[in-house]
This record gives C-alpha cells, sequence and structure tokens, in this order.
C-alpha cells in the first residue's frame, strides 16, 4: 500500500485499492474494477476462493490506513505521502466512475461476514414440511412455486410464473383454476404457440425461446390500445429477454401465443417488467450480469441497476436518474403516467415518471420484492420482514416451502401513505414475493418452494 497502491489478486485482472485524503481531511478507499465482470462469475475465477478471502484483502486493506494518497479531482493522483498514523472513521467505496458510499470500514467488514455466517444462524424450523391449512389460510401444493401472479380478467383464473431459481434454473408459465385449484401448462406446452411469422411486437431479430431452457421471472398482464391481451414475462433462460405473448381464448380455454421479444442493453440482468398500451415496456435491471462479485458488492452498498424503457422505434433507453441497489418489482399507474419501483436494498418505494424518469415521490416500504393492484384501489407491495439469516436460508434450499415472514403493505398511490394490511410467519407458507387478488381471495406465491397460498381479502373493495 506504501508503494502506491495495493493490487488485489483477481485472477487475470486486478483491482487497484488508493488511499486519498479528501479536502474535509477524510480518508476515502477507491476500487476500480479494470473490467467487467462477466455473467455467472464465480469467487474462484477471479483469484477470490471463499468470503474470508475477500475479508482477509480488507483486513490488509486496513492495515493500509497510515499510508494516505492526496487528490486533487478523481482520477488524480499524487504520490503517496505518510500523513496519518490514525484509520479513518469513514472510506468510500467506488465501482467505475459512479456510485459512491461512505461506510464505516468495521461496518463493510461485518456486512461480508454477516453474509457468510447468518445462513448458520436462520430459524431451526424455517421450512415448511405439511401442507395442512392453518388459521384461514389455504396452500395449494406439488407446484413449482409461482415467482409472480397475474390476475385474469374472469374472476377466477390466474396466470403463475414458476420461478426456477435466479441462475440457471427452469421454469414454466401456467394457468391456475381458483375453483377447482386444477394447474393447466400454458408454456413450455404441447399447445402453446410459437408462430415466428406473427412475431411483430418485439425486436425484429429476437429469436424464439428454447422451451427446453425458459426460466421466467417477473411478468406483467395487460392491454393494449387495440384491445389485445399481452402477457410480458422476463425470461433468464440461455439468453436475457422479456417475452411477449398473446392472451388467447379465455376460462379454462386459456392459451398464450409467442408474439416476439426485446432483448436489453448489454449486461442486463432484468427482474420484473411492466407494458404500456402503446406497446412499450419498462423493465428493471436488477444487476449488471447477478455474479457472485456484483453481489457481494451490493451487500456493502454498491449501486446494482436501474430502470430503462423500450419502444419499437427506439430499443431499450435508460430512465436517467434511476440508478439503485437492486431495483426489484414494477407496478404501474392505471394512467400510466408513473411507475412505482421497489428498491428492496435501501427499503424505498419509489414513484417515478415513465416519460422523464423523475422521481416524483417515495415511501418507506423495507424489504419490497412484487407490486399488484389491490382489491381495495390501493398498490399492494410484497415485503419480506425475516431476518436475512432466515432468508438466506430459504434461498439455499429452492424445492422446499419456507417459512420466512413477510408482510403485505398497501399504498395509497398519490399520497404514498403505507398501511401494513396483512403479515405472517410460518406455515402454510411464508416468504411471500407477491398477494393478488381475485374471485374474493388474496393469492400469495413465492420465490422458493412447492405452493402458493390463498387467504381471505385483505380488504372490502373501494367505493
Amino acid at each position: 500500500c506504501c508503494g502506491g497502491s495495493s493490487r488485489i489478486p483477481y485472477g487475470k485482472r486486478a483491482l487497484d485499492v488508493r488511499f486519498v485524503r479528501c479536502r474535509a481531511q477524510r480518508q476515502t478507499r477507491r476500487i476500480r474494477d479494470k473490467r467487467k465482470f462477466g455473467r455467472g462469475d464465480t469467487l474462484s475465477r477471479y483469484g477470490l476462493h471463499s468470503l474470508i478471502d475477500i475479508y482477509s484483502y480488507l483486513q490488509t486493506a486496513r492495515a493500509c490506513w497510515r499510508c494516505v494518497c492526496r487528490t486533487r479531482k478523481a482520477g488524480e493522483y499524487d504520490d503517496l505521502s505518510p500523513v496519518s498514523k490514525t484509520a479513518p472513521d469513514q472510506v468510500s467505496l467506488v465501482v467505475g466512475t459512479s456510485n459512491r458510499y461512505r461506510w464505516g470500514t468495521d461496518m463493510k467488514i461485518f456486512v461480508l461476514l454477516t453474509a457468510v455466517l447468518l445462513g448458520a444462524c436462520s430459524s431451526a424450523d424455517i421450512h415448511i414440511a405439511d401442507c395442512q391449512p392453518r388459521d384461514g389460510l389455504q396452500p395449494v401444493c406439488g407446484i413449482q412455486t409461482p415467482e409472480d401472479i397475474a390476475a385474469l380478467d374472469d374472476g377466477r383464473h390466474l396466470l403463475l410464473a414458476h420461478f426456477g431459481g435466479m441462475i440457471g434454473g427452469l421454469g414454466s408459465l401456467s394457468l391456475f383454476d381458483t375453483q377447482t385449484e386444477s394447474v393447466t401448462p400454458l408454456f413450455p406446452s404441447a399447445f402453446a404457440v410459437v408462430d415466428v411469422a406473427s412475431a411483430t411486437w418485439g425486436d425484429t431479430d429476437c429469436a424464439a425461446p428454447n422451451p427446453e431452457k425458459f426460466s421466467p421471472h417477473g411478468t406483467h398482464l395487460h392491454r393494449l390500445a387495440d384491445g389485445v391481451l399481452r402477457y410480458l414475462v422476463v425470461n433468464h433462460g440461455e439468453r436475457e429477454t422479456v417475452e411477449m405473448f398473446e392472451v388467447l381464448g379465455n376460462g379454462s380455454a386459456t392459451g398464450l401465443q409467442w408474439r416476439g421479444c426485446l432483448e436489453p442493453a448489454a449486461d442486463t440482468f432484468m427482474n420484473d417488467v411492466v407494458g404500456l398500451s402503446n406497446g412499450d415496456v419498462i423493465y428493471t435491471r436488477m444487476f449488471h450480469n447477478a455474479g457472485t462479485v456484483e453481489m457481494l458488492l451490493s451487500l456493502i452498498g454498491f449501486n446494482t441497476g436501474d430502470l430503462w424503457r423500450w419502444s419499437k422505434q427506439a430499443g431499450p433507453q435508460l430512465l436517467p436518474g434511476t440508478t439503485a441497489n437492486q431495483p426489484n418489482g414494477l407496478e404501474i399507474s392505471p394512467d400510466e403516467r408513473h411507475v412505482f419501483a421497489n428498491m428492496y436494498v435501501t427499503q424505498e418505494l419509489w414513484k417515478v415518471d415513465v416519460d422523464t424518469g423523475e422521481i416524483v415521490d417515495v415511501a418507506a416500504v423495507a424489504n419490497a420484492d412484487n407490486s399488484a393492484w389491490g382489491s381495495d384501489g390501493r398498490l399492494w407491495v410484497t415485503t419480506h420482514t425475516a431476518p436475512l439469516s432466515d432468508m438466506i436460508a430459504c434461498a439455499g434450499s429452492q424445492e422446499l416451502a419456507c417459512g420466512a415472514g413477510f408482510a403485505v403493505i398497501a399504498v395509497d398511490a398519490d399520497t404514498m401513505e403505507t398501511e401494513t394490511v396483512f403479515a405472517h410467519a410460518g406455515p402454510p407458507m411464508g416468504a411471500a414475493t407477491v398477494a393478488v387478488p381475485q374471485a374474493g381471495r388474496v393469492y400469495m406465491g413465492s420465490f422458493v418452494g412447492d405452493r402458493l397460498m390463498s387467504s381471505a381479502d385483505f380488504l372490502p373493495p373501494g367505493p
């Protein structure tokens, strides 16, 4: 460190660590990754064979506190000069040329170690083995977990997106009958229609999805200006796309026809999507690549994504000013003027202008996953209330139902006032990601497990 900079081993790459002294006499630390992380990164690929290695590197950097350098402006460094023997109380960690956070060094080390250790500290009974109703909560088991749910306007059926995990998992789309509790596969399916000639909705060069590699995540069901019902599905399978389906038929005869797809900008791992009646699409870039290193950097405060708007004419365009740490679920206002974006890590719900990207209002909503319009006319935001240890334990067993605590927060779209309308932990299902009203009940899905769950409607419909 005292020789000019500290180079952390990073496979064929390296992280430059420099200590600088700002005008306010605070020391800062800059970490610059000289190359972008590749998709599917693992610690071993970068010479970081465990999180203990990262801890050791941070400890090494901490030992260099007495060596600092001065800076006139970003990117210009003078020779190092030993000016202090006292550790700074705050540091600033920067990736590339953006996203600066000042964190106490001990806090950063604590967070990294917490990510390793918390999995061993989770509740002993966090996973659920039985499938019994409890206190008016009715589970439907034996299905791959529906991470996102959309209600058809027949008042009876739901579209389910069966989630296979963040990286490498396979899933499907299905039709759920709330009366018979039957599940009908829609895609992949022998009855699904994939007609490349009719694929005119998305990018002209976006190929049809591979059914054997299909991996759905966030979804949105909405009507286009011509009355056609469009179902948008984020797909991680074999490529990163938003698949566009037309909903055909009705009731138990509902089917899907693939009508095209869009490809996001490079270095994009999406989470959720919403559509506008004019055909435009808005999606969240949750990560650039969802690699291990990027996820760890998110834990210590880095921004990892943003909001984008796609149109047939212009393609994907960044909504300026929407850079954030792990943008998650989206919902769009009925007048299509705003989107409501859940910022999971920073514990906020943003109300964003769809044309300018301006954040017109913010509500404090912790650990928000997906959103849906409730039967009372408010936005129902499903949030995770369980400790991080429980969420890590849940994510480690994709096939097992999890009892981690969650809550549904009702948000007034005009005032952004919030109210908790439902909260639950334990059997028959926890770790919910979405809550959608249909047929007088509320149906909830999760990101892990073998079931969905329903309850009586939270609140009576509004006037």
